[in-house]
Formats: C-alpha cells, structure tokens, sequence
C-alpha cells in the first residue's frame, strides 16, 4: 500500500490507498448528498459499520448545501465523531458546477472540518478523497481544494492535528488516477518549507453570519447538551423521589423541545411533476421557489437525475419521500401518459394515504376539470398561468399559496405527537 507522510510545525499530513473505516482517527469524514441519505460509497459503509444512531443524529441537519459540514456521533465505530461533507447536491455533484465552485467549495469543507476537529479537542481526523465517487469531481481539483485547506490549516493550528487522507479508486478508476494528490500534496509542502521561517503574522478570521441554519444547529447542540446533563442527573438521584420527579419532568419537557427543534429542522420535500413541452415555464417556476429555500422547502425536478441512473426509479423515489407534489397541468401534461398515468396516479394513492398533499397548477388553457376534480387548483379560481399579462406575476401568486401551505404543514408537523394531516391545498389557499 503507497503511504506518504508530510509534516508542518507539529502536525502531519498522511496519504495512503486504503479503505477509511481502517483508520483509528477520531473523526472520520464521510462524503454525502445534500440530505445525508448514506445511500452509497463511503457515506454507506460508514453508516452499516456505524448503526442506524447515526442516520438517526444525521437528520437532524437536512438540507444542507453543497460544501457544508455536519458533525454527529459516531454510534458503533471506533471513532468519537463522523463529519459529514456535502458533496452532491442540491445541484447534481459537478455536472452542473464550475471548477472554482468545486474547487472553493472543497477548501471551505475541508477547512471548516479541520476547525470543527479542533475545537472538539480532536488529535487526529480521517478523510475520503471527496467527492471521488458517485459525485464524480474532478481528482485534480479535489485534490488542489484539500491539499491547500489542510497545509492553510496547519499554519494556524493551536494544537497539533495528525490528517489522514485515504485513497479508495472506484471500479472506473486505477490508482494512477490518484496520483495527483501525491503530486499536489508534495508541492504544498516544499511551499510551506520554503515560508515557514518567515515571521507570523495574524490571521484573520472573516466574520460569520448567524443565519437560520445556524440558529437551528446552536438550539440542537443547547438541547442536547441540557438533555444528557439532566439525564445524568436523574440517574445519580437515587433515594430522593421529590429530586427525581422534578429531574424527569425537565427531561420530558426538554425532549419534547428537542423534538420540535429536529421537526424545525427538517425539510419541506416538493417533487414538480410537468411536461418537458413545458420546460420553459416550469424552469421559471422553480426558479421562483428557490426563495423558498430559508423556509425549509427542497425542490426536486426530474433535472436533477445524473446521467446513466434508472429515470424509473429516481422518481419513484423522489415522489415517495415528498410532502408536497406539484403538477404542472396543460394539453401537453394531460396528454403525457408519464405524468396522468403513473406520477398523478401514485401522488393520488399517496394523498389518499394522508402521505403528502398534491397541488396543480394550472399552466395553460385546457379541460383540466375532469382530472382534477375537487382539487384546488393554482392560481386562483383555475386561471392559466400563460394567460396573465406578466408570467411573473402568476407565478409570484403560486409561490405566495406555496408558501402559505408550507409554513402551515411545517406548524402540523411541529404539533403533531404521531401522523401527519395531508390533503388537498384547502380553497383560499391560493390568495398571496
């Protein structure tokens, strides 16, 4: 097995071609989809070797966006800790993303490990080759983003950090693919060697905004810590009931909050079923319910399938874990055997079951009534979206009735002990 090892000041960087569950790092990173599903590669291994604890702790962070980090336990690996880095997603790994973004986004993943590694009081973190696999990121790239996060890193670290970098080619790929890293890896090097006598000077550390992202982890991480500490207590007050009523009334209280912290967290899932004669529109469509995102709304179009998967079943998938379907409707969707035929019928099916809530749109003029039926429809009254003077406002109108169903589902959610209260977009719904 080839191994390289590097050192800046008291820290150290190794490569090597191995599987990462051999590592005994503290922190093992794992590589993932913006809803850390695990569904394949080393985010998969990690999460059989682990237990279902981890996917459990891992939802409590969806969705997440490309370059992000999430940190949770580790369950039954050796490790402390598993770092989750986004690498595909929202948008499909680097289909559709330049070489900066990648590169950029990266450096920033590996950066924020690095800190996050340290201020757990971590010795030693372990690394995939990001992205490598299903997200299929350029090599030369990735390897440019970590080499210079980890060597940035080590010129400021307070304390020594030993890295691993573990090198796994997947089956379309030889060992002579990787071999960058090395290269890059040792040019990062010589480069530090050739500084490292020159004087420090202060690092400057940009400032972070405390988003809505941010505010919901803090609330989590707050919780949690009150919750184990109160279980720790109610476990040691043997003998004296009145303390242990009291304890286990906190706790109850603190879960319940805790829960509805994750229920905070969690997205709002909105599969868009149209025609692809009606591209155009639908792109303007969900174009405009991007700005939905900080309300927790992730939207899925069949764009989103990577080239070479079953087109079946990623959308067989995607609508089956949705809680809102939104039906694009014109001649050419109610001519579309696809759309009428397997992906209304199973929205139906689903609706029926209480799983999720099916909204049409309507797009153009057509005899929609007779699929429809009882369904509100959007915009209001049955209007056709084409038949406005301006598209952005019907659309504006579509995504304010949107909006309104989502944060109403999001406070179903919130409440709820058990089950969820779908059904059709209530009438009226539809008024910005």
């Amino acid at each position: 097995m080839t191994r390289r090892s590097y050192r800046v000041g008291a820290s150290t960087l190794s490569v090597q071609f191995g599987d990462l569950l051999d590592s005994t790092a503290q922190g093992i990173v794992s590589s993932d989809d913006h809803y850390l599903s695990m569904g394949g590669g080393v985010s998969r291994a990690i999460a059989v070797r682990a237990g279902s604890a981890l996917a459990v702790d891992a939802s409590k962070w969806v969705p997440l966006e490309f370059g992000d980090v999430a940190v949770t336990s580790a369950g039954a690996l050796a490790a402390r800790f598993v770092f989750h880095v986004v690498t595909i997603g929202p948008r499909h790994g680097s289909l559709d993303r330049s070489g900066d973004e990648v590169l950029d986004g990266v450096r920033k993943a590996v950066a924020r490990c690095i800190q996050l590694a340290a201020t757990l009081g971590l010795r030693s973190i372990a690394f995939p080759a990001l992205g490598a696999g299903a997200a299929k990121l350029d090599l030369a790239t990735v390897a440019v983003g970590m080499a210079d996060a980890v060597f940035e890193a080590f010129e400021t670290m307070p304390r020594p950090l030993a890295v691993e970098i573990y090198l796994q080619p997947k089956r379309w790929q030889a060992e002579r693919d990787y071999i960058v890293f090395f290269e890059e890896l040792a040019r990062r090097e010589a480069a530090a060697s050739r500084v490292a006598a020159k004087p420090e000077s202060p690092a400057e550390t940009p400032p972070r905004s405390a988003g809505w992202a941010d505010e919901i982890r803090s609330r989590l991480l707050a919780l949690e810590s009150q919750r184990a500490l109160i279980a720790h207590e109610l476990a040691s007050a043997t003998g004296d009931a009145v303390r242990s009523d009291d304890l286990a009334q906190q706790l109850a209280d603190t879960t319940r909050q805790l829960e509805g912290a994750v229920g905070d967290r969690q997205p709002m899932r909105l599969f868009v079923s149209y025609s692809h004669d009606d591209d155009a529109l639908a792109k303007q469509l969900v174009d405009q319910l991007a700005a939905l995102r900080i309300e927790g709304l992730v939207t899925w179009t069949d764009r989103r399938i990577a080239p070479g998967a079953n087109w079946d079943q990623e959308i067989e998938a995607a609508l089956d874990e949705s809680d809102v379907v939104l039906f694009l409707v014109s001649a050419s969707f109610l001519a579309s055997d696809y759309c009428v035929g397997k992906e209304w019928k199973r929205a139906l099916e689903r609706q029926r079951a209480g799983l999720l809530t099916v909204v049409p749109v309507i797009l153009k003029p057509c005899l929609w009534q007779a699929l429809i039926g009882e369904l509100q429809a959007l915009p209001k009254d049955g209007r056709a979206v084409s038949t406005f003077p301006h598209t952005d406002q019907a659309l504006f109108e579509v995504v304010c009735a949107l909006r309104s169903l989502v944060v109403g589902m999001k406070v179903q959610r919130h409440r709820r002990t058990a089950g969820r209260d779908a059904g059709a977009l209530p009438r009226g719904a539809g008024d910005p």
